[in-house]
């Protein structure tokens, strides 16, 4: 791998040497500026699903829909492996003032939103501007994830 790429995860992460290899070789594609494998990172049709190319100056196509958006998400935080609870009670206690965007919502019902239905949670909130209740509506519901079989 190169300066240009890094792979999250990937020593924690049960990720294949066939995903690596086409994660290495779509990264090194002409104009490819960065690359990033999720820890999800996994064999697709010749370029791996998990991973987002940076790319200028060029379109390659067939970079295009190759993560088929199977609901993972990448959080990061400074903590060691923690609980679900202590993870809550330490977000929690960070979240102490609401985005200046929405300073009409109290910052615990913000939390509680996001926290037991993710992004789509805040459309149960009022007051939301309306770039936000957009970008809201676009997140996949619950109901939308694969309940089986792998990403």
């Amino acid at each position: 791998m190169s300066q240009k790429t890094r792979v999250l995860g990937a020593g924690t992460s049960r990720i294949t040497d066939e995903a690596l290899s086409q994660f290495a070789a779509a990264a090194a594609l002409p104009g490819c500026v960065r690359a990033a494998g999720m820890p999800d990172l996994h064999p697709g049709r010749g370029i791996p699903v998990g991973a987002g190319f940076a790319m200028a100056g060029v379109i390659f196509p067939h970079l295009v829909g190759s993560d088929i958006g199977c609901g993972a998400r990448v959080d990061f935080t400074d903590l060691d492996r923690v609980s679900r609870d202590r993870l809550e009670r330490k977000l929690r206690a960070a979240f102490t003032a609401p985005a200046p965007v929405l300073d009409n919502i109290p910052p615990d019902e913000l939390f509680q939103a996001v926290w037991s239905e993710g992004p789509r949670g805040l459309l149960t909130l009022s007051g939301l501007p309306e770039l936000l209740v957009a970008m809201c509506e676009a997140e996949p519901s619950g109901n939308d994830f694969p309940t089986s079989g792998s990403a």
